[in-house]
């Protein structure tokens, strides 16, 4: 097994907003529901305060909640030669590289022994991690 990472990223705030774990779209589905429930019970339906409560619980849901994630999570990946090691939160993750699978309806998920699992990782990683899905695949030396 190789020692050294070949790349190392913790995910950041711009990369948690545009891409997203099935977590972190169920918070930001509850962080939504729940502003949407506070300002139904404060503004009647369909009023000027209501449409303003509702965009407003939309924002707080799309910019605060990667930010809490972020905090709580700490998605942090490393990429060696011959794996992928994920860190989500207390949840330890090893990816032998010869086990994945691409995606091709969307660039940051791959798939895992048939299962989907997203990357919240920049592109310059997800480019690194395909260089080196074909150095394996071809069996080449790095």
């Amino acid at each position: 097994m190789a020692k050294q990472a070949l790349i190392v990223e913790k995910s950041k705030y711009p990369t948690l907003l545009y891409r997203k774990n099935g977590v972190l779209k169920l918070l930001e589905s509850g962080f939504f529901a729940i502003g949407l429930l506070l300002v139904l019970s404060v503004f009647p339906f369909r009023s000027p305060g209501f449409v303003v409560g509702m965009v407003l619980s939309a924002v707080f849901a799309m910019l605060i909640v990667p930010i809490l994630y972020l905090i709580w999570a700490k998605p942090s990946y490393e990429l060696y030669q011959d794996r992928l090691l994920a860190k989500v939160g207390t949840k330890e993750e090893t990816i032998w590289l010869h086990e994945i699978e691409k995606e091709y309806d969307l660039p940051y998920i791959i798939r895992v022994k048939g299962k989907r699992f997203p990357l919240l990782v920049s592109d310059a990683f997800l480019k690194e991690l395909n260089v080196q899905l074909e150095v394996v695949r071809r069996g080449w030396k790095r």
